[in-house]
């Protein structure tokens, strides 16, 4: 089996193409990787959802569903893991902003802006999202499962820890960029999602000398992109 742990949605769709038994995985902890080798996991009793890829049910899934369950993880077994990361999409979508502005402060009309686009692109291409009320008790078991490190301080979301570690990249391709794509296919305008893209992008390249953005100059750039 190729289980597939990472944020966004695309790297199912690839693995896929070689192998036939995917599984996805929508995962909640709050970890921080800042030196090589070293991941600080600060829930490690955060929930996990996994499934088989597209959907569905096997013996394979539930076996390892017990075996993060041994672990000590909250993992759950569900037929239609793609919409729990479609959930968790929504989400990370957000916290690119955390790491091109270094918080969310005075952007919540934005937040509301890049999820409002979302929502209509993936109404638009006919996705379905994991129901809401089951959605957010997970985020406060989450929540609830958060702790401390010893002589270690949390880091912000993993768009941000990228930005810290200067590595050149990030991955809002696959977060703000699958709402632009799915946008780009369906005809739906995805100017916030679009420009906190290309600014996280900008970022990355510049590597540890970028400069992150005001809450005004974000808004500034979205409002010129919606014209």
């Amino acid at each position: 089996p190729i289980l597939c742990a990472q944020n966004g949605v695309h790297n199912e769709r690839l693995a896929l193409r070689r192998f036939s038994n995917v599984y996805g995985l929508a995962v909640w902890i709050p970890a921080s990787f800042s030196v090589p080798g070293v991941v600080s996991n600060f829930a490690p009793g955060a929930p996990i959802e996994l499934g088989r890829i597209p959907k569905g049910d096997d013996d394979k899934a539930h076996s390892m569903v017990a075996d993060l369950t041994h672990a000590g993880f909250a993992a759950s077994f569900r037929t239609d893991v793609l919409a729990w990361k479609h959930a968790k999409l929504i989400m990370n979508i957000q916290t690119t902003i955390d790491a091109i502005c270094g918080s969310r402060d005075g952007l919540d009309d934005v937040c509301k802006q890049v999820q409002d686009e979302a929502h209509r692109c993936l109404a638009a291409a006919d996705i379905d999202i994991a129901p809401h009320d089951q959605h957010t008790e997970r985020l406060k078991q989450a929540a609830r499962a958060i702790g401390k490190i010893e002589g270690q301080g949390r880091s912000g979301g993993s768009s941000s820890q990228s930005l810290e570690r200067g590595i050149g990249s990030i991955e809002t391709d696959y977060i703000n960029g699958e709402i632009v794509l799915l946008g780009r296919l369906h005809g739906v305008p995805t100017p916030a999602n679009a420009v906190i893209q290309a600014t996280a992008n900008a970022l990355a390249s510049q590597g540890t000398q970028g400069k992150i953005l005001s809450a005004d100059e974000l808004r500034s750039l979205i409002a010129e992109a919606s014209t």
